[in-house]
């Protein structure tokens, strides 16, 4: 018996084949599925904590299989070559992992893994393989399952045993996982002498892990190792020096045990509020290239973030497993709650009982503005016609429905087109660029496009490729190449350059801040000017010119006057400017346009929540919130620019105070030390409405659907 609305939904889209035409929309994913111990086919009773099973030996060779056929299943490296050195990934891409080093993921999953040739990441526990030991969650349970007692008294607190063990088992591993570790280090001793039940014997543990010999032959099979903390110990519970401590010694250990390097992390338990707001600083600091989360969702293959690589757990059967690949935002999204409330007072330890903790709220992000939801009714309506109608239509309506966004609004300047203008084969494409298409063999291809400011140009079938720096006649031998799989034969595509305007974000002290579309001469003050700066600070002010990490401080006053700073080269667009009102701290020659690079200051302020890279970023005055956001690489798509909360230490009292919560754009007075949070879209009543009407209509359409083939076979 299948249980709950999730495992209902994806079985009866499952056997209605509903799947099988969303496949037409592969999703540019990364799903990963997090197993901890598998259980024997003969259903053997464990002593410990039942809570970490996943499915059975039969179960996971059906889940693997199903995944080797129908995703990319990825290994460690490809997903460090992705996330550090730009190396895309297919669509679709999945993976594998393991926590913990039980014996069963060596017995039972690792004779599958190489058979079926799937790559997978062991996360082990240096300590627990080590000293032959379980992990507190295991000893909690064995010592509540072996007690005789009808009541039990833990740190002053009754618990009733009487046809309640599951129950009591999940609180008491909770409280561990909750409070501090000065309040916990004794609780699994004092929980022992309560129940009257003796530790597990050493060899009882050691018979449920993995030996370092069979690491090794997992290593040896093609499988990766990575650290799962040396104690096990909830990080969020931790000081910044325990929190190192634990990812030093841990890689330290396993990189002497299996002399190779120890690239991954996986943070114990795993979920939101088990970490600090530092541990994916921390574990870049000792030497980690990723650090995985669980229960956390999905990953979009264009923001995948090191330090906090989603995972969820093993779904049951292959319709939920077949869900979670297939859509995601429905189906893989996070469980670790839609408030999850994390302690900023982590920042000092250690910490007293009547500090206040300060909640971030953080929610699944709403998924009705993605197409997702209704692809699901007009695909199983059009069946697979779909991408060669509706999919132009829906990619067009997306691009322009774009433009509304108020982060990456390009304001277009169409009152003239370039059509005239003296462009070639050889012609490169540039950030800003209206392009044309001209497809004789498919209508629903011709038309306008704009390279958007990081390059990047959509196109119908919900097509994206990267556009500037290419020829024109490269662009269009990439885009055949690209809709090839939408053609019997190969399709002819013609493009020409129907605009020449560049893409440039402005930024800074500016009352529009946004992406403006220049001629190639247009100067610096009439580009603030489209940004609305205000004349009088226009002359005074100063800005940065450039992209990436470097650019350069001209001032103001030496421009407009026709001094050195003047001599800036014509814009290629993908440019930012950055104004500001006063001379940037730290750059005495700014008015004579020196080359700087924005090398981090000992001032920082955090960038923390729906951020590409959370983190850190160098404290500038007078710099507003966009600047910050760029600094971290800027907001991920559940990103809600009109929830933007400002965090502040009271210097008096040591707690941190939310100063505001608000728009973006209103973002300005940032105090050294502040924390700015970007809070996930949140779903309005309406929208929620409509994704609950978008299931039911989505199932009544599948069943339509069969009934109609069924019939007219």
């Amino acid at each position: 018996m299948i249980r709950g609305k999730r495992a209902f939904l994806a079985k009866l889209m499952f056997n209605s084949s509903a799947f099988r035409y969303l496949k037409l929309f592969e999703a540019k994913n990364l799903v990963i599925f997090n197993y901890h111990r598998i259980r024997s086919n003969d259903g053997a009773e464990c002593p410990f904590d039942e809570g970490v099973y996943g499915p059975t030996e039969s179960e996971l060779r059906e889940q693997l299989t199903w995944l080797k056929a129908n995703t990319n299943i990825i290994s460690e490296i490809d997903l460090i070559n992705h996330v550090h050195h730009q190396v895309e990934l297919p669509h679709s891409s999945t993976m594998v992992t393991f926590d913990d080093g039980y014996l069963d993921n060596a017995e039972l999953a690792l004779p599958l893994l190489k058979e079926l040739k799937i790559p997978a990441i062991f996360f082990i526990s240096t300590q627990a393989i080590e000293e032959r030991g379980l992990g507190w969650w295991d000893n909690i349970a064995y010592l509540i399952k072996n007690s005789i007692k009808d009541s039990i008294l833990v740190q002053g607190q009754a618990f009733n045993l009487v046809g309640r063990k599951p129950e009591v088992i999940r609180e008491l591993q909770e409280w561990m996982r909750t409070h501090r570790t000065e309040t916990t280090v004794t609780l699994v001793k004092e929980i022992a002498e309560t129940c009257g039940v003796p530790m597990a014997e050493v060899d009882v543990s050691s018979r449920e892990l993995m030996s370092w010999e069979q690491i090794k032959e997992a290593q040896d099979a093609g499988m990766t190792i990575g650290s799962h903390t040396h104690t096990h110990r909830v990080l969020s519970t931790l000081s910044r020096a325990e929190q190192l401590e634990e990812f030093l010694i841990s890689k330290q250990i396993l990189e002497a045990k299996l002399k190779t390097r120890i690239r991954s992390v996986a943070y114990p338990v795993g979920g939101y509020e088990d970490c600090h707001l530092e541990t994916g600083g921390l574990a870049e600091q000792s030497g980690y290239e990723l650090g995985f989360s669980f229960q956390t969702g999905f990953n979009p293959l264009s923001e995948i973030s090191p330090f906090n690589v989603r995972r969820i757990s093993s779904e049951e059967g292959i319709p939920l497993t077949c869900a979670a690949v297939t859509l995601p935002t429905i189906f893989a999204r996070s469980r670790t709650g839609e408030r999850l409330t994390r302690s900023l007072t982590c920042f000092t330890h250690p910490l007293n009982d009547k500090e206040k903790r300060i909640s971030l709220k953080t929610r699944a992000p709403s998924y009705i503005g993605q197409s997702s939801l209704w692809m699901i009714i007009i695909s199983l309506i059009l069946g697979p016609s779909y991408p060669k109608a509706a999919a132009a239509e829906n990619s067009r309506e997306e691009t322009h429905a774009a433009s509304t966004d108020t982060e990456n609004t390009i304001t277009e300047d169409d009152s003239n087109d370039d059509s005239a203008a003296n462009t070639n084969a050889n012609t490169v494409i540039e950030p800003g660029f209206k392009i044309h298409l001209t497809c004789p063999d498919d209508a629903k291809i011709n038309g306008d496009f704009r390279v958007s400011w990081d390059g990047e140009v959509s196109l119908p079938y919900q097509v994206s490729v990267k556009a500037s720096g290419l020829k024109v006649k490269s662009l269009q031998a990439k885009l055949e190449k690209t809709y090839r799989q939408y053609f019997k034969g190969q399709p002819r595509i013609h493009v020409s350059i129907k605009q020449k305007r560049y893409a440039i974000k402005v930024v800074g002290v500016v009352k529009n801040p946004g992406i403006y579309l220049l001629k190639e001469h247009t100067t610096v003050d009439e580009a603030l000017a489209m940004a609305q700066v205000r004349t009088e600070d226009v002359s005074t002010g100063f800005v940065r010119v450039g992209s990436g990490n470097h650019g350069k401080w001209i001032s103001m006053d030496d421009y407009m006057k026709g001094g050195p700073a003047r001599d800036l080269p014509s814009w290629k667009g993908g440019e930012q400017l950055l104004f500001q009102l006063e001379r940037p701290e730290g750059d005495a020659k700014s008015a004579t346009s020196e080359e700087v690079a924005m090398s981090p200051s000992e001032r920082k302020i955090e960038v923390l929540g729906e951020v590409k890279n959370p983190g850190a970023a160098s404290f500038q005055r007078h710099a507003d919130g966009y600047y910050y956001l760029i600094q971290r690489g800027g907001p991920t798509q559940f990103s809600d620019l009109t929830q933007v909360e400002v965090v502040r230490k009271d210097p008096l009292t040591n707690e941190h105070k939310q100063i505001s919560l608000g728009d973006l754009k209103d973002v300005r007075d940032i105090h050294e030390s502040d924390v700015i949070i970007f809070h996930p879209d949140r779903p309005t009543s309406v929208e929620r409405g409509l994704t609950t009407a978008g299931i039911v209509a989505g199932i009544l359409s599948a069943i339509v659907l069969t009934i109609f083939v069924v019939r007219n076979k």
